[in-house]
C-alpha cells in the first residue's frame, strides 16, 4: 500500500494543535493541496508523518506528485490478513446501523456522492482516471444499501454491487421531530401522486373518447366519399353507353332516376344536352 513519510515540514500554525500523523483516504482534488494536508502533521518545526491510501489503479500518483510537488513517497507494507472477512464484517456493521437510523443512511450516501464528484473533478485524472475507479468497491466501503443514481455511472459496471433488499423509504430518523416531518412530506407526496394519477386517468378517458369520435367521423366521411365515387362512376358508365348507342334515352333516364333515388350525388352531375333517338 503506497504511503508517505514526510520529515521537517516548515509550516508553522500556532493556533492549531500539531498532529503527529495525517491520514489521507484519497487523492486531493487539486494535487497542490497535498503538501498542505501533509503539513498538518508537522507544525511549529516538528516532525510528522503522512499516510496516503492508494488503490492499485492509482499507483502512478506516486510518480506524479514527486515530479510536480517534489515530494517523495515511500511505500509502506501493511500486515493485513486476507480472507478473514474483516472488511465484510465492518460493512455489515455499517449496514446494520444504516438500516435502523436514517441519519446514518443519508450521511453515508452524501459522503459517497461527495467522493465521486471530487474524484471526477480532480486535476490529476490522467493518472487517476474515473473510468478505472472501483465504484462498487467504494460503495461497499461506504456501507451503502443502494447505489445512488448518478450520470457519471452510465458507463460503469455496477453488477457486482451487493444491493440490500430493504425498503429504504421505511427507515426512520432517530430524531422523532425529523421523522414526523418526513412522514408528513411522504403523505403529501402520496396524496399529490393520487391526484395526478386521477387527473391522468380522466384526461386519458377524454382523449380516448375524442379520438374515437374523430375516428368514427373520419370513417363515415370515407364511406360517404366511396359511395359518391361509386355513384359517379356508375353514372358515367351509363352516359358512355348512351353516347355509343348501346342504351336508349328512355332507358338512360330511368336508370339515372334509380341512381338519384339511392343517392343525391347524381343530382349534382352536369347535364349533357342529347338529342332523342
Amino acid at each position: 500500500m503506497p504511503s508517505i513519510e514526510m520529515n521537517k515540514f516548515n509550516i508553522c500554525k500556532t493556533y492549531k494543535k500539531a498532529q503527529n500523523n495525517a491520514i489521507e483516504q484519497k487523492c486531493t482534488v487539486s494535487f497542490s493541496w497535498f503538501v498542505h494536508r501533509a503539513g498538518r502533521s508537522a507544525r511549529c518545526g516538528k516532525v510528522g508523518n503522512n499516510v496516503l491510501f492508494l488503490t492499485p489503479e492509482e499507483t502512478a500518483y506516486v510518480e506524479f506528485i514527486e515530479k510536480y510537488e517534489k515530494v517523495s513517497l515511500i511505500e509502506m507494507e501493511a500486515n493485513l490478513k486476507e480472507g478473514n472477512g474483516g472488511a465484510e464484517q465492518i460493512r455489515q456493521h455499517i449496514i446494520e446501523m444504516a438500516s435502523k437510523e436514517r441519519e446514518i443512511l443519508e450521511c453515508g450516501t452524501r459522503a459517497f456522492l461527495s467522493f465521486v464528484e471530487s474524484y471526477v473533478r480532480h486535476d490529476c485524472n490522467v493518472v487517476c482516471s474515473f473510468k478505472d475507479l472501483d465504484v462498487t468497491g467504494y460503495g461497499h466501503a461506504y456501507g451503502l444499501l443502494r447505489l445512488p443514481r448518478m450520470k457519471e455511472f452510465h458507463r460503469s459496471d455496477l453488477s457486482k454491487f451487493k444491493r440490500s433488499e430493504l425498503n429504504t423509504s421505511e427507515i426512520p430518523y432517530k430524531n422523532a421531530e425529523k421523522e414526523k416531518r418526513r412522514q408528513e412530506k411522504l403523505l403529501l407526496l402520496k396524496t399529490k401522486d393520487k391526484s395526478v394519477e386521477k387527473a391522468g386517468r380522466t384526461q386519458k378517458k377524454w382523449l380516448d373518447t375524442t379520438q374515437a369520435s374523430k375516428n368514427s367521423a373520419k370513417k363515415r366521411r370515407h364511406s360517404e366519399t366511396k359511395e359518391n365515387i361509386d355513384d359517379i362512376a356508375s353514372d358515367f358508365v351509363l352516359l358512355k353507353k348512351l353516347k355509343k348507342g348501346r342504351l336508349k334515352k328512355k332507358e338512360y333516364d330511368e336508370l339515372m332516376a334509380d341512381n338519384s333515388a339511392g343517392g343525391q350525388q347524381a343530382a349534382h352531375l352536369p347535364r349533357v344536352g342529347l338529342s332523342s333517338d
